[in-house]
């Protein structure tokens, strides 16, 4: 993304070509029947990562997050060491993340997700929310950013949007799966 296409988009809090749903929701049904006789994919909740080095800040978020029904905390980081290893173990369907956090910082915690698994819905919250972080994080590839101070609750409506994970296998069983 550019640094032309950082700029805020129509509700002044997210990005251009935004929508109020989370990405992967536009069009469509988000949870198909299955003809009779199929078997229905097990539903799984959406697997959500939390990045925040202030403890008081962090339990506020998973109290917020886990009052969700579609969603499951799989990790929560005080520091971007700790971040970094509970992705790559838990490889999250999102991730809350603040910017300043101690060891490997917010921006660069950002661009390595995005790299290792671009499908994750990065939700920044922060409160360095100053043009010059947003355009940053935009040209980086997060999905949302919300000030801490004004926009906590927003979390909720993107993860509320989330439709439920669908877990099903591989048509081919010999292929790789990385």
């Amino acid at each position: 993304m550019t640094g032309e296409a950082a700029q805020l988009g129509a509700d002044g809090n997210g990005f251009p070509g935004q929508t109020e749903n989370a990405p992967g929701l536009e069009g469509g049904s988000v949870h198909p029947d299955a003809a009779p006789g199929e078997a229905r994919p097990q539903a799984s909740p959406v697997k959500v990562l939390v990045v925040e080095d202030s403890p008081i800040v962090r339990e506020r978020l998973v109290a917020l997050i886990g009052g969700l029904g579609n969603v499951s905390i799989v990790g929560q980081a005080e520091d971007g060491f700790k971040a970094q290893q509970l992705f790559r173990q838990h490889r999250p369907d999102a991730v809350v993340l603040d910017i300043q956090v101690p060891g490997i910082n917010g921006l660069d915690l950002l661009a390595q997700f995005k790299k290792e698994h671009h499908e994750c819905v990065v939700m920044v919250l922060t409160t360095y929310a100053f043009e010059e972080f947003r355009r940053r994080c935009a040209a980086l590839g997060a999905d949302h950013f919300f000030d801490k101070s004004t926009e906590f609750e927003r979390i909720n409506e993107v993860l509320g949007a989330f439709p439920t994970r669908r877990e099903s296998k591989p048509a081919n069983l010999n292929c790789d799966t990385q």
